[in-house]
């Protein structure tokens, strides 16, 4: 059983905090957006279809103007000056983000309080898709809000969720959740479709869309595989009245993995698992992590079963996952990772570390972090991964 209680940190700064990251860094501009003083683009159309805007580009948003459909295959790193959240304010569709680059939303938002005149979809995409504290807010009945399509290299760290579909994708998921309030229209949630998906300190719920309206599944899924893990009240909910009420998840032609911590409809009063889907269930360690800028502190959280050895790594993240026969999948590149450290889990099972991201580490280098967890009878695991990007606070050209 974890449980995510105070507990003593213990930091780990030293030499295996300098990532030597010069070799992975990136050619890299920023450039301000919106309507703060000084900025180059008052809209996100504008600045991404500048030629002024080179592939690998930063973009810091600030209230940018309303502006048309946006469809690019430049990769871009798009986040809130001075770590701020931001609207896109425009439909935005990134198409054929080739292998070795990647696209990054932090900090943005698709509100869609008119409907569904912003959204963003990623289609077509061989290199990493990121998303960190992104949330959105769809209204009235219209394609996805947020969309994976043919995508195998997704992660999605500290989100708030509306609504997002996943179709033939492999994500990574962490500390996100994904909350329907009944305003599209009988779309659940989380929507998956012959994709590999991993949920680590998650959340979702669904309410039904109106009184005697019945909501849909929390998360829906059509082939694939699915694992979940959680802790402290992390689960999977429906709400409303029973004749309201649907399925937790709803599964059919595919594999689902639950963790016995992970609630499903605690309160008995409706289904938590329905579909032909084989569901199983399994202890899974996981860790929890912030995004943090360069010259700061980075504490991830482990969480895993007492009695069981933790050794924390992290790395720049992996094109591709690496098989490790009867461990897992390593999703950081091994010449560029470093171990933060070893605990056992005690009946709190839960466990600190820290480590510093070195300044010249470039805006937008995305993280993995994964644990090798031991069992005392021997049995070695590697834990689904969480991945942040590095998200500087300051844009170095609006000072």
């Amino acid at each position: 059983m974890k449980r995510q209680l105070a507990f003593p940190l213990r930091a780990l700064i030293g030499a295996a905090t300098a990532f030597l990251l010069s070799s992975v860094a990136r050619s890299q501009n920023a450039w301000l957006v919106g309507t703060y003083p000084g900025s180059h683009f008052v809209t996100l159309q504008e600045a991404i279809e500048s030629p002024l805007v080179k592939p690998r580009d930063a973009l810091f948003v600030f209230a940018p103007r309303p502006s048309g459909p946006v469809t690019t295959n430049k990769p871009l790193t798009l986040l809130g000056l001075r770590g701020g959240g931001f609207g896109l304010l425009c439909p935005l569709t990134v198409r054929d983000i080739p292998v070795g680059d990647r696209f990054e939303i932090i900090g943005g938002s698709a509100d869609s309080l008119a409907g569904r005149d912003e959204y963003i979809h990623f289609e077509n995409c061989d290199g990493q898709i990121l998303l960190s504290r992104v949330w959105n807010m769809p209204t009235l009945p219209g394609p996805p809000s947020i969309l994976f399509r043919n995508c195998p290299r997704v992660s999605i760290n500290q989100c708030s969720l509306h609504e997002a579909a996943i179709i033939d994708s492999t994500a990574a998921i962490a500390r996100t959740t994904f909350d329907l309030i009944g305003n599209t229209y009988g779309i659940p949630p989380l929507y998956l479709q012959g994709s590999d998906v991993t949920m680590a300190g998650c959340n979702a719920t669904t309410l039904p869309a109106a009184l005697n309206v019945r909501s849909p599944p929390t998360i829906v899924m059509d082939r694939g595989r699915l694992h979940i893990t959680g802790a402290n009240g992390d689960g999977i909910y429906t709400a409303g009245g029973i004749t309201q009420a649907n399925y937790g998840i709803w599964s059919n032609g595919g594999e689902v993995v639950i963790d016995p911590d992970v609630l499903l409809n605690p309160s008995g009063a409706h289904p938590p698992l329905g579909g032909s889907s084989r569901f199983t269930f399994e202890q899974m360690a996981f860790i929890k992590v912030t995004h943090q800028g360069p010259g700061y502190l980075i504490a991830p959280q482990a969480f895993g079963t007492p009695g069981d050895t933790a050794s924390m790594f992290v790395g720049v993240s992996a094109e591709r996952s690496l098989a490790l026969p009867g461990l897992g999948d390593l999703w950081m590149t091994p010449a560029f990772m470093w171990h933060l450290g070893t605990r056992t889990f005690n009946q709190i099972a839960e466990e600190s570390f820290v480590t510093l991201i070195p300044p010249t580490v470039p805006i937008g280098t995305p993280l993995t972090f994964q644990m090798l967890t031991l069992t005392p009878s021997g049995v070695a695991k590697v834990s689904m991964p969480s991945e942040v990007p590095v998200a500087q606070a300051i844009c170095p050209r609006c000072q």
